[in-house]
């Protein structure tokens, strides 16, 4: 009796522990199964996007051009003799040239986020720049602009501002609002380069002080371009200080390099057609 009760006993627990290993087994496979008919059930989650790491150009190249009076005062004059100055007629008929040959504006701020972020810029970017800040900048080359498709950085000194013949605050703002730049070009237009350290400096910053209040919203003013295009190291370290990234010269070259910022080139243009055709041609 003995010997029989252990065998059964051992029967016994090999038969328990059978029925547990299946009622594990089991369990597994009704929970896989329950698994795998939610999944098919429910809708795929959706791939995750790749997104490519902006790409910071070390330099682009991209006209930089510079206006100064827009206006028909001196019309029959060639070209040429009014360097300053480009008529209306002239301006419209070079704005068509740049869309006719593909070319996109963009403003400063838009390049120099091309080379902080790698905010895409267009295939063939034109960068038009007017100076001085001039009534007749608003009056003539906005409206062709507008019609043309293309946006400007207007780079105005700043104690010119409210008074007769230059732009208002409230123009300034439209502008801005209607997607231009407005930037710095100093505070009374002095030679930089002949300036003191301490009225280098006060050129600098209260002109992108003063600016910045006008545009008010927050605006950042983050470019200067340097009158009669006068710079040198100390006027360029100045700049940096003052805050600004970019500052536009008069040099006449085809590539902004992300490590020259401070030196950008800009080309004066006047109203010949041919020799502006030409200009383009070697970009």
């Amino acid at each position: 009796m003995v010997e029989g009760d252990t065998r059964n006993a051992r029967v016994r627990g090999m038969v328990a522990g059978a029925a547990v290993t299946l009622a594990y087994l089991a369990m597994i496979f009704s929970a896989g199964s329950a698994r795998v008919v939610s999944t098919a059930g429910a809708s795929e989650p959706a791939a995750e996007a790749v997104v490519a790491a902006p790409v910071i150009p070390e330099s682009v190249t991209v006209p930089v051009l510079v206006y100064h009076h827009v206006r028909d005062d001196r019309a029959k004059e060639p070209p040429g003799a009014r360097v300053y100055e480009i008529t209306l007629a002239e301006l419209d008929a070079q704005l068509a040239m740049l869309a006719e040959r593909g070319y996109q504006g963009i403003t400063m701020t838009q390049l120099e986020r091309a080379f902080a972020e790698g905010t895409p810029l267009p295939s063939k970017p034109v960068l038009l720049t007017f100076d001085d800040g001039r009534a007749d900048q608003y009056a003539n080359a906005v409206p062709l602009l507008a019609k043309r498709g293309f946006v400007a950085t207007f780079y105005v000194f700043s104690n010119a501002i409210d008074r007769p013949d230059y732009f208002t605050s409230a123009q300034l703002r439209e502008m801005a609002a209607a997607g231009h730049d407005v930037q710095s070009h100093t505070r009374y237009h002095h030679y930089l380069t002949k300036a003191s350290d301490a009225d280098l400096a006060e050129e600098l910053t209260r002109s992108k002080a003063r600016l910045e209040e006008v545009l008010g919203g927050g605006a950042r003013v983050t470019s200067v371009a340097y009158p009669f295009g006068l710079h040198d190291d100390r006027v360029v370290r100045a700049a940096a200080v003052a805050g600004y990234v970019t500052g536009r010269t008069l040099l006449q070259e085809r590539a902004v390099e992300r490590g020259k910022l401070l030196r950008t080139p800009g080309w004066i243009v006047t109203g010949d057609a041919a020799k502006f055709a030409r200009l383009l041609d070697t970009f």
